[in-house]
């Protein structure tokens, strides 16, 4: 009897671990949260004896599998390319993106302006994120916008713009430092590798 109990509860953990991945609109957590589920369920199938569900989610696993290495190997597909702060590319990724820009950075419009260095972020031709910031001294960029599509985070596009693009460093640019705008920010600008400095600020060589 609590065999059968366990069994059920490993059912519906499943279940809701699936439905949580469908909730998911970052491709990375979906798929980990989709392989999870298949996990359980394929499990549990195998364990009630039905053996089509377990197999059948296997199969999912596999799937889920092929596609979080093409997400971890896709900064092949990552391109940089350095525009004026009046290209209508940039204009239309400010324009579409502008709510969840102006949650981190209030004045992004007139900062963009003020900038002498602006670098649009592209995958698989796909504009995906922007950094903007301004030459201190000649050899340090000051970072006053680092922004990434929604759908697009899980990439760390930022990461591959400072540790494997070459942009910066033709620019003979080896430092870049920036300032922590929000708790969120914080922790993505630990994440793509900055220091802490003190005072909010973080900063991280250009490799």
């Amino acid at each position: 009897m609590q065999n059968i109990e366990l069994l059920t509860w490993i059912g519906y953990l499943a279940s809701v671990v699936t439905a949580i991945s469908l909730l998911m609109s970052a491709p990375l957590k979906l798929r980990w949260f989709n392989l999870v589920g298949s996990a359980i369920f394929a499990t549990y199938g195998f364990l009630i004896g039905a053996y089509p569900v377990g197999i059948f989610n296997s199969l999912i696993i596999a799937i889920d599998a092929y596609y979080l290495v093409q997400i971890y190997k896709s900064t092949s597909a990552f391109h940089v390319l350095l525009v004026n702060s009046n290209e209508r590319i940039l204009k239309l990724f400010l324009s579409k993106y502008s709510e969840d820009i102006s949650a981190t950075f209030p004045k992004y419009l007139e900062t963009i302006n003020n900038c002498n260095i602006v670098a649009l972020q592209t995958r698989d031709m796909e504009v995906i994120g922007i950094v903007a910031g301004n030459r201190k001294d000649t050899n340090e960029l000051e970072i006053e916008i680092d922004y990434t599509s929604p759908h697009n985070r899980d990439y760390k596009p930022g990461k591959y713009l400072f540790t494997k693009s070459s942009i910066l460093k033709d620019l003979g640019i080896s430092k870049a430092w920036t300032r922590a705008f929000t708790p969120a920010h914080e922790k993505y600008l630990l994440k793509m590798g900055f220091a802490p400095n003190g005072s909010s600020s973080y900063s991280i060589n250009v490799q």
